[in-house]
């Protein structure tokens, strides 16, 4: 039968060939709870040219992430065993479940993970008016986080260190460090410098620039790339029968098998794995741009925009069959695992944007404002939570280099238009203005509205 977990009720999730699924969805529930303990002071002070501002940014964080993954179980049937040659050709799918003879049966334990993590951000900024045409802003930040660990340490980390004892197995995350609770070092050398300046050219005329480093946080993984989903914490088990068996490996009526979920008796069990050297994602910006007053009350905007970013966490398959004949486990680095998903910062990606802004202050009972981006996006990898046009782990996870492409989310061409135009009517001295009813009826109507153009995602 199927074990019973706490507070999951439900039926199991049944596919039957050509017919829409029975029972209750896989992965649900599935619950999600963010709490942001956050401590944050600012202080500004003014002194001659100089504004400085300084202060500090203290984050402690609990992410909870649950799913209930297939803990019910999730049994398929495809015909195979009611056709006229059971295993031969295809049969009635349904005819398969009324026998209870499954193609495949898959059941897992509950998967969770109660998350923590600390954020400690300085930083000192200095805007200085340094001559009547020239205002330069320089500042400093420096950035301190902890790597997520498992409250209750329950998570456990593929070893990939040749030098330690449990090199090649699952290694259980331990009390007392953050190296032994996360297997990961805190990344500290993060310090992020900014620096900007706008000059007046002339009275119609300003040129702008800036540059800086930014760093992100670990933001959310899915729970499924984190080590609580390695064993001994979940448990992932299938009973495929072969295509060409005549008979089902797991029966409906039998159920699934006594200690299918003993962690001891899991046979090529897939793994998660971190590096110990997992630094923060980084992000440079920078741009430059110009902006003249036209006539009309209007403001023209060009602007060059580009970012690049590394260390961007990334998923690979470690443990993939090299090519060959025989069997796929005897062909892994790892014969006795399944897939191996590595999460890394080997992911990178570049942002490069030409950006046109006019704008048309409100005057006359008229506003405009249109802008228009060219831009292009490169990267290696897609992040798993994103809808994506292409594969999350790369093809050869060997040479991730060869993964850069235009990005899933490139978009080349935008243009975005809106206007605000006030209606001559009811204006005292205007059409239909000539009394208090009318004005009062008919004026203060405005007429908006937006157009937006834009090319499309890569295919």
């Amino acid at each position: 039968g199927v074990p019973q977990s706490p507070g999951l009720t439900g039926l199991p999730t049944v596919n039957e060939t050509g017919f829409s699924a029975l029972g209750d969805r896989t992965f649900a529930p599935n619950p999600k709870l963010t709490q942001v303990r956050q401590f944050i002071d600012n202080v500004s002070w003014v002194r001659g040219n100089h504004t400085l501002k300084f202060g500090f940014d203290i984050r402690f964080t609990q992410n909870f992430a649950g799913t209930s993954s297939n803990a019910r179980g999730s049994f398929s049937f495809n015909g195979q065993f009611t056709s006229r040659v059971p295993g031969q050709g295809a049969g009635s799918a349904l005819a398969d479940l009324l026998l209870g003879q499954t193609s495949t049966a898959q059941l897992t334990t509950l998967l969770q993970g109660d998350y923590r993590n600390r954020y400690y951000g300085y930083f000192l900024n200095d805007t200085w008016k340094a001559t009547g045409k020239l205002t330069l802003t320089l500042g400093l930040r420096y950035e301190l986080q902890s790597p997520p660990w498992e409250h209750n340490n329950h998570q456990s980390n593929f070893d990939l260190d040749r030098r330690s004892s449990t090199f090649g197995t699952l290694a259980p995350a331990t009390g007392g460090s953050i190296r032994s609770r996360t297997f990961s070092d805190r990344d500290r050398n993060n310090f992020a410098p900014r620096l900007g300046a706008a000059y007046q050219v002339s009275r119609k005329t300003v040129l702008r620039g800036s540059a800086g480093i930014f760093y992100g946080s670990w933001g959310y993984l899915a729970i499924a790339n984190m080590g609580a989903a390695n064993l001994p914490n979940f448990v992932n088990v299938s009973f495929p029968t072969a295509s060409t068996a005549a008979v089902s490996g797991l029966v409906l009526a039998d159920g699934f098998p006594a200690g299918a979920l003993n962690p001891r008796n899991a046979a090529n069990p897939a793994g998660v794995a971190k590096l110990r050297d997992f630094p923060l994602p980084e992000v440079y910006q920078w741009n430059l741009g110009v902006q003249r007053e036209l006539r009309g009350n209007s403001v023209l905007s060009v602007s060059y925009v580009g970012s690049g970013s590394s260390y961007l966490p990334g998923y690979s398959d470690i443990n993939q069959p090299a090519p060959g004949p025989g069997g796929l486990n005897p062909r892994r680095p790892f014969p006795s695992f399944g897939g191996i998903t590595l999460v890394s910062a080997f992911a990178h990606s570049t942002y490069h944007s030409l950006q046109a802004k006019l704008e048309k202050r409100f005057s006359r009972g008229l506003s405009l404002l249109a802008s228009y981006t060219w831009s292009h996006t490169l990267d290696n990898s897609v992040n798993g939570e994103d809808t994506s046009n292409g594969p999350v782990t790369p093809q050869d996870p060997t040479n991730t280099r060869v993964e850069k492409s235009s990005s899933a989310i490139d978009v080349r061409h935008r243009f975005v238009t809106s206007f605000i135009y006030e209606l001559p009517l009811g204006r005292s001295g205007g059409s239909l203005g000539g009394s208090a009813p009318a004005r009062a009826l008919l004026g203060g109507w405005q007429l908006g509205g937006i157009f937006v153009a834009s090319s499309g995602a890569p295919m």
